[in-house]
């Protein structure tokens, strides 16, 4: 009953997540320098400095995501809740095709964490989850993996951040 839960949690935190793309942070530069030559007092009204604007990317990340996590649920729905062997594609496409978002921002240190969390965090989870009365559950290792799926999606949609 637990596990019949996970793919409306992933889908609310995915529709959430979707949600913040309209945000947009504005981070204040830096002011320039003062002209040695120039008025002590002006009379002209001031300029403000230009700003740095920062820019959500991580809807470009969680529709893939979303699309990827979906076909997992329904492959290990058709196949009495474990993962069948011909997911290597869809799980090889998580781990690397969506860090290619990072690479085209030009985020390389992103790039690597989020390899990094999306090779570890549905490997541990699916582990964690995988263990029942001391007896190994495939179907509670498969709902695992796409647990820690949607964890690293989301955690990698939380740092798509692209500084213009």
């Amino acid at each position: 009953m637990r596990m019949r839960r996970l793919p409306f949690v992933v889908a609310c935190l995915l529709v959430l997540g979707g949600s913040a793309a309209r945000a947009q942070s504005r981070v204040p530069g830096a002011s320039p320098p003062a002209d040695p030559a120039a008025p002590a007092v002006s009379l002209e009204t001031s300029q403000a400095a230009p700003t740095a604007e920062r820019r959500w990317y991580g809807w470009q990340t969680l529709v893939p995501d979303a699309a990827l996590i979906a076909v997992m649920v329904a492959e290990i729905e058709s196949h009495s809740g474990h993962m069948p062997n011909r997911d290597v594609i869809p799980v090889g496409a998580f781990a690397f095709g969506v860090p290619a978002v990072h690479v085209v921002h030009r985020r390389w240190a992103h790039t690597a964490g989020s390899i990094a969390a999306r090779v570890a965090l549905p490997l541990i989870i699916g582990l964690a989850n995988s263990v029942e009365n001391a007896e190994f559950n495939a179907r509670g290792m498969s709902w695992g993996w796409v647990g820690g799926m949607a964890a690293a999606s989301v955690l990698d949609a939380l740092f798509a951040w692209d500084a213009r």
